[in-house]
């Protein structure tokens, strides 16, 4: 019996209670319907919008530094870092890492399938151009053809600007005595 009275006593002096609105917001109900507070539900709305931003901005960065063509030009007189730079790009150019003192490298560039090394004998202007083997000579232009040859699959032409220096402009790849 007790229990029957006990039961009694709080139905009639405790009946049904509204909770506060911040329980109902901790447990995961509001009084709108909503399942988050005000305050909550804004920071929540732009939240996944701003990450999602961020990411395709992240995304197209990685995507633009990816797809950049390495750089096309290189300016150095260091054969070796010419020739590190060549390679990296698909070309084996066998430069002298000790070529004679009056033959000075000044730059390299890629020009889509071709390779040009600018380099000076005593002062005057020289060119080695590396490019498939299926490829023709370039043009002169200004510029003496030396020689054109095959070479691994690649076709070496060096031109200079003075027709004196056809024998000496062979000296930035080969020893004296390999040159024919």
């Amino acid at each position: 019996m007790l229990k029957h009275e006990l039961e009694a006593v709080l139905v009639r002096h405790l009946g049904p209670v509204k909770a506060p609105p911040e329980l109902a917001w901790r447990a995961g109900f509001s009084p709108r319907g909503t399942s988050v507070p005000p305050q909550e539900g804004k920071a929540k709305h732009w939240l996944p919008r701003f990450a999602a931003g961020v990411s395709a901005v992240a995304a197209v960065a990685i995507f633009l530094l990816w797809l950049r063509p390495p750089s096309s030009d290189l300016h150095s007189a260091d054969p070796a870092q010419i020739s590190a730079w060549l390679k990296s790009r698909s070309f084996d150019v066998p430069l002298r890492h000790d070529p004679p003192s009056f033959i000075r490298l000044t730059s390299a560039r890629i020009k889509g399938s071709t390779a040009e090394v600018d380099y000076q004998i005593a002062g005057r202007s020289a060119r080695l151009t590396v490019s498939p083997a299926s490829a023709t000579a370039p043009s002169p232009g200004a510029y003496h053809i030396v020689r054109s040859h095959l070479v691994h699959g690649q076709l070496f032409t060096l031109a200079c600007a003075a027709p004196q220096d056809a024998r000496t402009a062979c000296l930035l790849c080969h020893m004296g005595a390999q040159v024919n």
